[in-house]
């Protein structure tokens, strides 16, 4: 049977300190006010696609011939407001006048968890499309709803007339009439996420790598924020941090999507060489790292990293790593937005036959000290035994484990063991499986 496991990279009996378990320190730089749009593999580090100027897009649309989904850009300053007074018909007539929500106006923001979730313009409007009503026959999404849009000092009405084909055609004017356009936005793209136009370039950008060639993105982004409080209307800010990436995977016509999401757990309040992995606390929310990892100081007016944070993140092809952030300049010249990190990984994910209780696991850091932890992909819900043997073969500790069904990590104390400096034999047994390596203890 075909089943997804654990495998250890294992070199010559040893686990390789490069590949497994070993810290890898790395940058990126946003640049002048965070406007670069970098996309980083935590493999291979940065794609070598930038987005620069990013602050200049308007909309995001989903690159799909199939979805409805069309985002503004927040983190600039993008706002959108439903315009309530009347449907398509008011184009020519639409009056601003007192543009507040207790006269019906309503500022309609993007989900800040999910990229595919409900974008600005599919809120407070029609319960097919938002903006628009679908034709089952035609396939065309036919606008029905219109739209105040604001970035900075520029205000236009937006009216998405169809979407046909895979183009969104999108009517713009100024709020008076004047300047009048209807744009195309052709957004059907092979093997990307979004796409993406400005209005003051007029230009439409398709400029992502390939969706399957980075796990997280480095950029500016709006985030939403009720101070805890159910019931209380989001507020919104611009917020400098890091986004989950996505891929969508071939799925039958009429289905839902069928996505593979970048996934995160973070441990917050824990020194990251001690954090301990856990396979079910993960979470496909984009803003999962966001920008929790740093705070602002009200002393000095700068950002600084929360001590003792950190993030497992498991990438695109199902490999497990640990990032922890250590600095963040709002800096100047080559420093500006620069964020600097420390990674590992601590498990890679290969196709197996196997029919064993447990998959290939692995144990890091390795040469360890004062403790190590353990990973291994468990087929079922079982215990499971950790011995250490010195050389001779005799037993000089044990651990035993409830180990879950798919991912687990246990950390071991060695430091109380009070284990001599040299090589050591580590073994995980459960049910009539017996795995080994060889384990430094400096």
């Amino acid at each position: 049977m075909k089943k997804f496991l654990l495998s250890a990279a294992i070199l010559g009996g040893f686990i390789s300190a490069n590949a497994q378990g070993a810290w890898v320190e790395d940058s990126v730089v946003v640049g002048n006010q965070y406007k670069n749009r970098v996309y980083y593999s935590l493999a291979n580090g940065e794609t070598g696609t930038t987005f620069p100027d990013y602050d200049k897009v308007d909309f995001i649309a989903h690159a799909s011939a199939f979805s409805s989904n069309l985002r503004i850009n927040g983190g600039f300053s993008a706002q959108l407001y439903h315009y309530a007074a009347g449907d398509t018909a008011a184009w020519a007539t639409l009056d601003t006048t007192g543009l507040k929500a207790s006269n019906g106006w309503e500022r309609v923001m993007d989900d800040d968890t999910d990229l595919l979730g409900l974008s600005a313009f599919e809120k407070g409007s029609d319960p097919d499309y938002g903006w628009g009503a679908y034709n089952q026959v035609t396939h065309i999404i036919s606008g029905s709803r219109l739209f105040v849009y604001r970035k900075g000092t520029t205000w236009k009405k937006v009216w998405i007339v169809d979407k046909v084909s895979g183009t969104y055609n999108i009517k713009l004017a100024n709020l008076d009439g004047s300047n009048e356009t209807t744009i195309a936005m052709p957004v059907a793209v092979t093997d990307k996420n979004f796409v993406y136009y400005s209005i003051g370039e007029n230009q439409t950008y398709n400029v992502e790598p390939n969706s399957d060639t980075y796990d997280i993105v480095f950029t500016k982004y709006e985030g939403l924020s009720n101070g805890g409080q159910p019931g209380v209307p989001p507020t919104a800010s611009a917020v400098s941090g890091v986004n989950n990436n996505f891929v969508v995977l071939p799925s039958s016509p009429g289905q839902p999507l069928n996505v593979n999401y970048v996934e995160v757990q973070r441990v917050a309040s824990t020194d990251p060489e001690v954090a301990v992995f856990d396979g079910n606390a993960l979470s496909e929310d984009f803003n999962s790292i966001g920008d929790k990892w740093k705070g602002l100081n009200m002393q000095t007016f700068q950002y600084e990293i929360v001590a003792n944070n950190s993030y497992f993140i498991k990438d695109i092809p199902g490999n497990i790593w640990q990032l922890a952030f250590t600095k963040f300049y709002t800096g100047t010249g080559a420093n500006i937005g620069k964020y600097v990190f420390k990674k590992r990984r601590i498990a890679s994910v290969s196709i197996e036959e196997n029919n064993e209780t447990i998959g290939a696991w692995n144990v890091f850091p390795n040469p360890a000290a004062d403790f190590v932890s353990i990973v291994f992909n468990s087929n079922v819900s079982d215990n499971a035994t950790f011995n250490l043997l010195d050389l001779n073969g005799r037993t000089v500790m044990t651990q035993n484990f409830a180990a879950n069904a798919g991912i687990n990590q246990f950390s071991v104390d060695l430091a109380s063991k009070n284990l001599p400096a040299g090589i050591y034999v580590a073994t995980l047994r459960a049910g009539n499986v017996l795995k080994t390596t060889k384990l430094i203890v400096q």
